[in-house]
């Protein structure tokens, strides 16, 4: 009569069971993550996108906000009309002609809503909405840079007003927009455009940050930088 078998060693009956786990384990993992990897980009995108679709909002606001200027002073923001500006507000609010919040704080001075003139940029703060004094536009609350000159009989292509830009650099930071700027042209469009990791705009054979660029023309213009 033949002996029965003998029962399989422990190790060999766990052996098949621990196989397929393992499999399970590694088909999953080969399903999450190229998922994850998909999906975390696309919700770190979200932020940034919002950001992006306020900066170009806020900068058809300015946009208004300097064509109501233009048809009371004749022009846009520039150092000719500070003391014009001054005389006809009675305002408090300290007007320079060093930056970009120094130009623009003549639109607060003529009813402009401060809140605008934010960029989406993190390395600037969100304005308060204060304006009395020299709380107006305070350093660090304006993330766009101004373009001084630029006048209704020029190119309506020409920008008006740009960023988000690298503080104290004639750089935009790619980083805020995944290499995106936004641009407000005379003509009153705000768009998105594209940059490259260097922070610059190829558009009109140079770069938009530089007024020898050949899309000025020549014009002299005087791009003003955020506090």
């Amino acid at each position: 009569m033949d002996a029965p078998e003998s029962p399989p060693e422990e190790h060999a009956v766990k052996a098949p069971a621990e196989f397929r786990w393992w499999r399970v384990l590694l088909v999953t993992g080969l399903i999450l993550v190229p998922l994850y990897l998909w999906v975390v980009p696309r919700n770190l995108r979200g932020p940034k996108k919002a950001g992006q679709t306020e900066a170009v909002n806020n900068a058809r606001e300015v946009h208004k906000a300097l064509w109501d200027f233009n048809a009371k002073y004749g022009r846009f923001p520039g150092p000719e009309t500070i003391e014009e500006v001054r005389k006809s507000t009675g305002t408090s609010i300290p007007l320079g002609a060093t930056s970009s919040n120094d130009y623009l704080r003549q639109l607060i001075a003529a009813g402009a809503d401060e809140k605008m003139f934010h960029s989406g940029s993190q390395e600037f703060r969100r304005p308060d909405g204060l304006v009395d004094g020299k709380h107006a536009l305070e350093k660090g609350e304006c993330g766009f840079a101004y373009v001084v000159g630029v006048g209704m009989s020029d190119d309506p292509s020409m920008p008006l007003l740009i960023g988000p830009v690298i503080p104290g650099e004639r750089r935009f930071d790619p980083k805020v927009f995944d290499k995106k700027a936004v641009m407000l042209r005379l003509e009153g469009s705000a768009t998105s455009m594209t940059i490259n990791i260097h922070g610059h705009i190829a558009l009109g054979g140079g770069k938009v940050i530089d007024p020898a660029s050949p899309m000025w023309n020549g014009k002299p213009i005087t791009i003003a930088w955020p506090e």
